[in-house]
């Protein structure tokens, strides 16, 4: 018994020596603090007259959907010494703007530009803002993620969740919507309190019970 105390004391004292010197137990964390970042870039593409056909416009339109940002701009050009060219030039976009607009794009700006010697055929420049999503810079992936190397190799430098939020990454539908939400400015913190305490609106007075409803056990 006496000894086993002695040994207790001893254990204590050591623990206590070493606070005392400002050692610490902490260990670096080996999980990542990084997250999924965002990258903007502009998408600046002509296509054919021949390329454009409704089901082209719906699946640019669902593209901008999933990573568009800002007004899509239109640039139909033609020869000008092909006749009626203007006028097919101005049909052709018309018929980009009404389709993107039916299939959901907010705005698009449409001109035309007369390109001489440029051939029969005309072109349409599309041209807007993109929002993707990546994983973090410099992160790295787990070990033998993309194939069976390096799976029984110690990695000390790999930060835990790098993979997971690369993954994380590539699955958002809308990337844009990582960047979350301004607050709105105008809003009425009121009204808000009345609604969310008082279940009513402006008079602060809770919504009569409804009439007409019965319930039996």
């Amino acid at each position: 018994m006496f000894r086993s105390v002695s040994l207790i004391a001893v254990l204590l004292g050591s623990l206590g020596g070493l606070t005392a010197c400002g050692a610490s137990f902490e260990m670096p964390t080996v999980m990542s603090e990084r997250r999924a970042e965002l990258a903007t870039s502009t998408h600046n593409q002509s296509y054919a007259e021949s390329q454009i056909t409704d089901g082209f416009l719906q699946q640019m339109a669902q593209y901008y959907a999933r990573y568009g940002a800002g007004v899509v701009g239109a640039t139909v050009t033609y020869d000008p010494s092909v006749s009626d060219s203007p006028r097919d030039a101005n049909r052709l976009a018309a018929r980009i703007s009404n389709t993107l607009k039916a299939n959901g794009v907010a705005e698009v700006m449409t001109e035309t530009l007369p390109i001489p010697n440029s051939g029969r055929e005309m072109h349409a420049l599309l041209k807007f803002g993109t929002i993707t999503a990546k994983g973090p810079r410099d992160c790295g992936q787990m070990p033998a993620y993309t194939g069976t190397g390096g799976a029984t190799t110690n990695n000390e430098t790999y930060k835990y969740g790098c993979t997971v939020e690369t993954l994380m990454a590539q699955q958002v539908m809308r990337p844009a919507d990582l960047a979350g939400r301004a607050p709105t400015a105008a809003s009425d913190g009121a009204r808000q309190t009345a609604v969310i305490n008082d279940r009513g609106y402006y008079d602060n007075k809770a919504f009569a019970p409804l009439a007409g409803q019965t319930a039996s056990e």
